[in-house]
């Protein structure tokens, strides 16, 4: 359930993002995806959706805890001044996911995405938000607080 959620979510920005591009004085409707490219991207993203269907609900439940349990000890290890402690504990969790059999199902399941992904004019939209983007935080502790 919660894959069609995502994936859901995933469309409905999708959708609001090209609305607001649209929306932009300087966007050039002529970048955007042919019907049939749009066609085929829906042939895609169905086929993804069956495939992260079969990705065990267990597992990502499991996951989503181990996360919320490192998420709490990066904050205490940060709230207690130890960003180092708290980088390694960061880099130790991307590698357990990493090497998770849902996660790996999941990136198996998404392998087509970059080429749906390319026929859409982000690079477009990204310029057109580039001056009001705010800056990320290089620091892991202080992209927590």
């Amino acid at each position: 359930m919660r894959k069609f959620v995502v994936l859901g979510l995933a469309a409905c920005s999708a959708a609001a993002g090209l609305a607001m591009a649209q929306s932009m004085p300087s966007f050039d409707p002529s970048k955007m995806p042919s019907q049939a490219d749009m066609q085929k991207m829906m042939q895609q993203a169905q086929a993804m959706q069956q495939c992260m269907a079969k990705i065990d609900e267990a597992e990502l439940d499991q996951l989503e805890a181990r996360g919320e349990e490192v998420r709490d000890q990066l904050e205490q290890l940060c709230k207690a001044g130890r960003e180092s402690e708290a980088l390694e504990v960061a880099l130790d969790f991307g590698r357990e996911l990493s090497a998770a059999p849902a996660v790996q199902q999941a990136r198996a399941c998404a392998k087509d995405l970059p080429q749906m992904l390319a026929a859409m004019p982000f690079q477009q939209m990204a310029e057109q938000y580039a001056a009001t983007a705010d800056n990320a935080d290089d620091d892991l502790c202080d992209s927590m607080r």
